[in-house]
């Protein structure tokens, strides 16, 4: 599996969906699995992964554009030792460095946006010329496109995708990590002093993309019905922060918003567990991890269009338009009915252990690539 960042703080969903498909297909297969990236941004978080997988690790000389130093021979010899080859995210060298060796190898590939399709964000231009050298042939040439979402799949059919070469794998959740932990619960609340206080949690980047700025705004009026109300951002600054912050002082609610930083483990279960409920106001996303996580945990959430997991609806969750009086009205109504989100929460956990865990994408991923290489 290839992946330009394997960082856990600042990759995102696509770094998180790599390694737990990886470990997956590992754990519960038998089945070798090795994970090619770079060095970018790691710490010591990358450590524990090594323990049960194989992660070959390129050192990355440029960290702004993400620009690896290639061990030609080593990924050669990767190249030539896998079975079929699996891209994950786009705009990346090391996908059109690997994509290269493939074709030129012979080897079976598929691909993988997870969210990163379309052209959004900083470095439009850098991104118009990738496609058009590279980027469009990797996915034009892949023995299979996986998306994540029906919406994304639809995205393929831009770059002249033939439907029946796309194959919609969702993300899931390990149901043994994630589960209402009431304990982790209390621990979290004491050790970031939030103690017997109500709260919506947001948990991810602050990243414009993901659309915090739309839930504090929400939140705001909120405030007016929900006095009591706290707001908890856990999640590391990508950029947005120091906006979020200055807000925050504008309105002068700096005991009501909390920023945790970047959480995990039991902290982040305890997170989960302990909300009201989550909230996804993404402007764009590929079906939200930490829906599923929370979820997992009973937690009801409510998330926008854009995050491509409508099906929560149907146990009574909220999902809105990505903007701030979509948010306003979908929080007010669930949190209206405190004895109703229990049994949404309950009833959300129960879909997502049923439908959407790590072991069932890895089953999928598996399943392609038996049919691939037959």
């Amino acid at each position: 599996m290839i992946n330009n960042i394997i960082d856990p703080v600042t990759g995102g969903g696509s770094v998180n969906r790599t390694i737990q498909v990886a470990e997956a297909i590992v754990k519960y297969y038998g089945t070798e699995c090795v994970i090619l990236s770079t060095d970018k941004g790691l710490d010591k978080n990358i450590e524990l992964q090594k323990d049960t997988l194989k992660i070959e690790l390129l050192p990355c000389l440029n960290e702004r554009f993400s620009i690896p130093y290639f061990s030609w021979r080593r990924i050669n010899d990767l190249v030539s030792e896998a079975d079929i080859i699996h891209l994950m995210s786009h705009w990346t060298l090391i996908n059109a460095v690997i994509y290269i060796l493939a074709k030129f190898q012979k080897k079976p590939y598929t691909f993988c946006a997870a969210g990163t399709l379309h052209n959004f964000g900083r470095y439009t231009l850098i991104k118009r010329i990738y496609n058009f050298i590279v980027g469009k042939w990797i996915i034009k040439n892949a023995s299979r496109c996986i998306a994540i979402t029906e919406l994304e799949g639809k995205d393929f059919s831009e770059f002249g995708v033939a439907e029946k070469m796309i194959n919609i794998i969702p993300n899931g959740v390990d149901g043994d990590e994630f589960y209402p932990n009431y304990e982790a619960s209390n621990i979290f609340r004491q050790r970031f002093s939030l103690k017997d206080i109500s709260y919506i949690l947001y948990m991810g980047r602050l990243h414009i993309i993901k659309g915090p700025d739309l839930l504090l705004k929400a939140y705001l009026k909120l405030l007016g019905d929900f006095p009591e109300l706290h707001l908890v951002f856990a999640g590391p600054d990508a950029g947005f922060g120091n906006q979020l912050i200055e807000d925050v002082q504008k309105y002068s609610i700096e005991n009501k918003v909390h920023f945790l930083g970047y959480i995990r483990g039991d902290d982040k279960v305890g997170a989960y567990t302990g909300a009201k409920l989550l909230a996804v106001p993404s402007r764009r996303e590929a079906m939200s991890i930490v829906a599923l996580e929370a979820g997992a945990c009973g937690t009801p959430v409510i998330l926008t269009t854009a995050c491509g997991f409508d099906e929560v609806k149907n146990v009574g969750c909220k999902i809105v338009q990505p903007l701030p009086d979509e948010l306003y009205s979908g929080m007010h109504s669930m949190l209206s009915s405190t004895n109703a989100l229990e049994t949404v929460g309950k009833n959300l956990r129960s879909l997502i252990l049923q439908k959407y865990t790590w072991k069932k994408t890895a089953e999928k991923y598996l399943s392609i690539a038996d049919s691939i290489c037959k």
